[in-house]
Order: C-alpha cells, then structure tokens, then sequence
C-alpha cells in the first residue's frame, strides 16, 4: 500500500480503480437494460436484422424461430437479467460476485447470435474476469 505525501492514511489504489470499474460495469448492464427496454422491446423486427447479419446458421434459426416469434418474453428476460446483473454489480459481498459470473455467462451467450454487432464481446470478458480478482 502506498501512502499520500502528506496522509498517515493508506491509498488503496488497485481498489479504488477497481469499485471504479464495478460501478461503471454496473452501470453499463443497467443501461443496456434501458435501451433493451425502450428500443429492443417495442420493436421486435431487432431480432431479424441480428439473424440478416449472423455468421452462424443455428443461432440465425433459434433468432428466426424462437426469438422473433416471441419476442416480448425473450426481450422483456433480457431486461429483466440485464437489470438484475447491473444491480448486483452495485451491491456489496458475494452478490457483487455472482453478478460478475451471470455478466461472463450472458457475454458467452451474447457473442455468437448477433454477427458484427456483438463479435467485440469476447474482449470485454476482460473486464469482469478483472474485477472478480476483488472483494466488494
């Protein structure tokens, strides 16, 4: 730990980048919530333009045929997971955790089924497996 110059008080600077990244983090899933909830929700045809631009066929199908045909559901979850990770992220102790892991899964998941649009997702694994190396 380093100290300030003129403070008997230890600067925890890994720590301080790290809530830093948590809340931003946080933030990010809860936005990304909103604007699923607002755009994505009232216009269900989001789901055909991502299956027009996919580079694998069975994730074209499953946005053909299950997304697309039920489009509310599949998109209200999706707020749903988006809007609970986020919180969780902003919360404190194991939680924290466990909104982390659901965020590595969802990119897991995320990556494959929407083309271009979401190809840069395995880069941003960076970023929570970064911040599971603390405790909040």
């Amino acid at each position: 730990m380093k100290t300030l110059l003129f403070s008997s008080q230890p600067l925890a600077i890994p720590m301080s980048f790290a809530n830093i990244g948590r809340i931003l983090w946080g933030l990010f899933f809860i936005a990304s919530s909103l604007f699923n909830l607002f755009i994505t929700l009232p216009n269900p045809d989001f789901y055909r333009a991502f299956a027009d631009i996919n580079f694998f066929g069975f994730y074209r199908w499953l946005l053909l045929n299950i997304a697309l045909p039920y489009a509310t559901v599949i998109t209200s979850l999706v707020v749903i997971f988006e809007l609970t990770v986020g919180m969780l992220i902003l919360t404190k102790g194991i939680a924290v955790r466990y909104g982390l892991m659901g965020t590595c899964l969802w990119l897991l998941f995320i990556c494959p089924s929407m083309g271009w649009y979401t190809i840069w997702s395995p880069i941003l694994l960076v970023v929570p497996f970064l911040l599971l190396r603390f405790d909040y």
